[in-house]
């Protein structure tokens, strides 16, 4: 991810936003047997972190994939960009 995106993201989420290895890793991987560390990790709570998201993400044309409880069990929610994670903090 470029420089110019993750000053952005970080810019918008703060702590919503993770660049650790130790969490990258621990999303990079579901039911399936693929495999694929994203650059970051995001954990939006609200449409508006959503709205924003693919602003950025059309800017600086990086790709979303995301996840959330009971996405996948064939290697759709791993992704080698930036991992949406919304499976907790949404209240419908």
């Amino acid at each position: 991810m470029n420089h110019n995106a993750t000053y952005a993201l970080r810019q918008q989420f703060g702590d919503k936003l993770s660049l650790r290895w130790i969490d990258r890793l621990a999303l990079s991987h579901d039911a399936s047997f693929y495999r694929l560390v994203p650059e970051a990790v995001l954990r939006p709570t609200t449409s508006a972190d959503i709205v924003y998201l693919f602003k950025i993400a059309k800017k600086y044309n990086q790709h979303l994939t995301f996840r959330a409880a009971g996405t996948s069990l064939s290697g759709q929610a791993v992704s080698d960009g930036i991992l949406v994670d919304i499976s907790r903090g949404w209240d419908f």
